[in-house]
């Protein structure tokens, strides 16, 4: 994984389908404020109890079958 991570850009569509996988996250666990990724992904890692890195590939696995 990069040191910056980069989100895929149709981020609303994804969070939609993170949402309904884990239905312990809310919209504020998604939020991302002014592009901060790594915020983002800091918070998902609490929240779920996986490793960035898990939750960035499985976010990548999402945006393929999109």
């Amino acid at each position: 994984m990069k040191n910056s991570v980069e989100l895929p850009s149709d981020w609303n569509e994804i969070k939609e389908k993170l949402r309904r996988q884990f239905s312990t996250l809310t919209e504020e666990d998604l939020w991302m404020e002014d592009g901060n990724q790594d915020e983002l992904l800091g918070k998902l890692e609490a929240k779920l109890g996986m490793p960035k890195k898990e939750i960035y590939d499985m976010i990548s696995q999402i945006e393929k079958r999109n």
